[in-house]
């Protein structure tokens, strides 16, 4: 019974280790399809805040909150 326990564990903790890497902004950015100016607005946003290393999932959901803010 113990071994199993530890078995599952185990398992849990090796889906844990296997997360999304994380990437820098450049790469992000070098990666993503959109339009030039939007990216570097995007980009010029997340150096200002301090966000330069992330996953690629992250920096999609900050792109698309950033694409979808209303100006002015």
């Amino acid at each position: 019974m113990a071994k199993a326990q530890t078995e599952e564990k185990l398992a849990a903790t090796e889906a844990m280790v296997e997360k999304e890497p994380i990437i820098s902004l450049s790469e992000f950015a070098n990666t993503f399809k959109s339009p030039v100016e939007l990216m570097g607005g995007f980009v010029y946003m997340m150096q200002k805040e301090g966000r330069v290393r992330d996953t690629a999932a992250n920096y999609a959901k900050a792109f698309e909150e950033f694409r979808n803010r209303p100006i002015g």
